[in-house]
């Protein structure tokens, strides 16, 4: 009997002793499964609290993370009277633009912009991402984009003469600087106009300077033939050499009047293929910033040229006057009234004039 107690107290302590490891290894799996999540926690808060203070950071820098969407619409309506000939007037949504700005990251920027013009397709305009080094003035961006060639800027409806010729929309790599008011950028691209060779052999570059009273800027392009509008003018088969392209513009702002200055040309003449013609335009604008009805308005009126520009239909002279008036942050309603010079006879022209009259609704998101 003494033997089996014996037994008896010893499978008690055996079975003891295998309840307390067994408790002690669930407890020790829970324990570790506790501290697990705990570690989850303090990384999601970490993760969390870095993305709340990017976005901090951001909305003091004026930006933020994510996707801004943009739309504009422009209506107009015109009439035109030419000096010999039937006059004409028309109602078109002359432009619908959706657009898009993808900031991805403090540094990783992308833009996408679809446009339709009257009369056109539906067409991706813009498509292309930046990226800026950090803590230094450079930046590189790639993708579909109109390169720095020109600025083209003015205060009226119609786009000035000089960026009928040298507004060029290439699919490019380039490299951009901009600091204390200087910038500059230097660019790539497989051009459409073929020499003989489908490569990357096209390029172009502009520099310049800005601040609060005036600006400068000069613009070079290895092949003029390149823009959008002269390239649909050149023959399917290419050009044997090409053509060297320039820009040159200032403005000056001195107070509520602004002048805008530029010149657009080519180096050279295009050969047989746009039988020797050498391209050039100018525009020589002055915008009056004032109140009107106590809405933002802007008086504008210019004088623009061209020479050796027939080929593409651009008068040789064009007198501009134009007003328009915000109506508030997202409409507002333009004016102008055009007249256009033709070539003399003796230059392949009509010698004509004509005018034009031009209401534009705009809105905008």
């Amino acid at each position: 009997m003494k033997n089996i107690r014996n037994i008896n107290k010893s499978l008690l302590a055996v079975s003891l002793v295998a309840m307390s490891m067994s408790s002690y290894a669930e407890n020790n799996q829970q324990t570790k499964a506790l501290e697990q999540r705990v570690d989850y926690l303090e990384k999601l808060v970490k993760d969390q609290n870095s993305v709340i203070t990017k976005q901090q950071q951001a909305e003091q820098e004026g930006t933020a993370f994510g996707i801004e969407f943009g739309a504009a619409i422009e209506v107009e309506a015109s009439y035109v009277n030419p000096e010999n000939g039937d006059s004409e007037s028309d109602i078109a949504a002359a432009t619908v633009e959706l657009g898009a700005t993808l900031n991805i990251t403090e540094q990783l920027s992308g833009e996408i912009i679809f446009l339709y013009e009257d009369g056109e397709d539906v067409d991706v305009d813009v498509a292309q991402f930046t990226y800026s080094f950090a803590n230094t003035p450079l930046s590189v961006s790639m993708g579909q984009l109109y390169v720095p060639f020109g600025a083209y800027e003015t205060g009226l409806i119609s786009d000035p003469l000089t960026l009928e010729i040298g507004e060029t929309r290439e699919t490019v790599l380039s490299l951009g600087l901009e600091t204390s008011g200087f910038n500059g950028a230097f660019y790539i691209f497989n051009g459409d106009v073929d020499d003989g060779s489908d490569s990357v052999d096209n390029f172009g570059f502009n520099v310049g300077y800005e601040n609060d009273v005036f600006n400068l800027g000069f613009s070079y392009i290895n092949d003029l033939g390149d823009s959008d509008a002269i390239q649909e003018s050149l023959s399917e088969s290419g050009v044997s050499e090409y053509t060297d392209g320039i820009t040159l513009n200032g403005g000056l702002n001195l107070g509520p009047i602004s002048l805008i200055a530029e010149y657009t040309s080519s180096l050279d003449n295009f050969g047989a293929e746009l039988e020797g013609a050498e391209p050039s335009a100018t525009n020589f604008e002055v915008d009056f910033t004032t109140t009107l009805f106590g809405k933002p308005s802007t008086f504008a009126a210019a004088y623009q040229t061209t020479d050796d520009a027939l080929f593409l239909e651009l008068p040789e002279t064009r007198i501009l006057l134009g007003l328009g008036v915000e109506i508030n942050d997202h409409f507002g309603v333009g004016f102008e009234f055009s007249r256009d010079s033709d070539y003399e006879q003796n230059d392949g022209g009509s010698g004509e004039d004509t005018n034009a009259f031009v209401v534009q609704f705009a809105a905008s998101l």
